[in-house]
């Protein structure tokens, strides 16, 4: 990532050696952080019971965790920020967003005039946004990247996307090609798939919701719920309950990625590093792999608490369910299921968003006067 974002102009020994010397210096930061925090806190505290009393709790039996333990913990740990908003947003979007893409399909093919015509139109929407980015161009080189200049980029950029949705979009009412008739038969099955794949996901969705309503926000648990289910799958043949298990943790991977995809890391009103499907800038898409592996953590922690009576006397039940949640200084957000509420949290926020408020609609332009003015304000 530091390759990518280094100067253009630089030579490629140039690039390699300056992103070698930030890789160096991000590490050693890291590293400091982590052996401090290693150093102060980094053991496991377990409650001892009162063999006399009865008590559970009396006393506290402290004890060193391993340091790689401890360093999955803290990645875990910064991994359930991004995951607790990626995989509440995914978890409604991701089936949402197949359903609604099935509803909003074209129905018909346009004739060939018609093509032309919104060709024609499409065309000319791309030479005035050619024209006011070539004069931002110019401005940037005469006077800088002021308030003025920022504002015009962005909203040039948002017809840009605009631009390309309305080019994709033509392009699926009129195929082209060899075989156009085939094309044409293959979009539409290909929309009738997402309605599959969205109902799919929206059952699994709530499964998942379901699964910590149940099993994780309560205690003793309400139900096992999708624990018992695994089980009985197994109980009629092994692999059932091992295929089930993973179809709902490699949905949850899903949906954290469509998170990310929807969201991104947004800081105040600005996305940073956003994707865009067939037009994401490598260091850009390097940054979302990062954030994604990061959320990736904590998934796996979540599974292993949301499935833990599955998961009894594994390895990934002894990291994630025993030593992590009793980890110095950070059991309390596990034990209070912060990031869990925090999770649902967004699971609402989302469907609000998705549902409720209405659908921003993009501002089409017909003529070249009203970008200019955009530009002009």
């Amino acid at each position: 990532m530091f390759y990518y974002e280094a100067d253009s102009d630089a030579t490629i020994l140039q690039r390699w050696l300056g992103a070698a010397v930030y890789e160096v210096v991000t590490a050693v930061c890291i590293g400091c952080i982590l052996g401090v925090c290693y150093a102060l806190v980094g053991y496991v505290e377990y409650p001892v019971c009162d063999a006399v009393n009865g008590k559970l709790g009396a006393d506290i039996w402290k004890q060193r965790c391993s340091f790689p333990i401890y360093i999955i913990a803290m990645s875990a740990t910064v991994g359930w920020v991004l995951f607790m908003v990626f995989a509440g947003v995914g978890l409604v979007a991701l089936p949402l967003d197949l359903v609604r893409s099935f509803l909003g399909r074209p129905t018909a093919v346009i004739p060939k005039s018609e093509y032309i015509k919104r060709a024609r139109g499409l065309g000319q929407r791309a030479i005035t946004i050619k024209g006011v980015a070539d004069a931002l161009r110019i401005e940037e080189r005469e006077l800088g990247r002021g308030f003025k200049w920022r504002g015009a980029f962005r909203r040039v950029q948002e017809q840009l996307l605009v631009l390309e949705a309305d080019c994709k979009a033509l392009e699926l009412v009129f195929p082209q090609g060899e075989d156009p008739d085939y094309t044409w038969v293959a979009t539409v099955l290909m929309f009738y798939l997402r309605l599959a794949c969205g109902v799919i996901g929206a059952v699994l969705s709530v499964c998942w919701l379901l699964q910590v309503v149940l099993y994780l926000f309560t205690y003793p648990p309400l139900s096992p719920f999708l624990n018992a289910l695994f089980t009985r799958l197994d109980s009629a043949f092994p692999l059932f309950g091992t295929a089930a298990f993973a179809i709902f943790c490699f949905y949850l991977i899903g949906a954290t990625i469509k998170g990310c995809m929807r969201m991104g890391l947004r800081l105040l009103v600005f996305t940073v590093h956003p994707m865009q499907p067939g037009a994401t800038l490598m260091s850009s898409f390097l940054f979302n792999v990062a954030l994604v592996l990061l959320a990736t953590n904590a998934a796996i922690q979540f599974c292993a608490q949301a499935f833990a009576l599955y998961a009894n006397e594994t390895a990934i039940h002894d990291i994630w369910g025993n030593q992590i949640l009793s980890l110095m200084g950070i059991k309390y957000l596990y034990s209070l299921h912060v990031f869990l509420y925090s999770m649902f949290v967004f699971v609402f926020a989302a469907l609000v968003w998705l549902l409720v408020a209405p659908a921003a609609k993009w501002k089409r332009l017909t003529k070249d006067e009203k970008l200019e003015a955009a530009y002009a304000t």
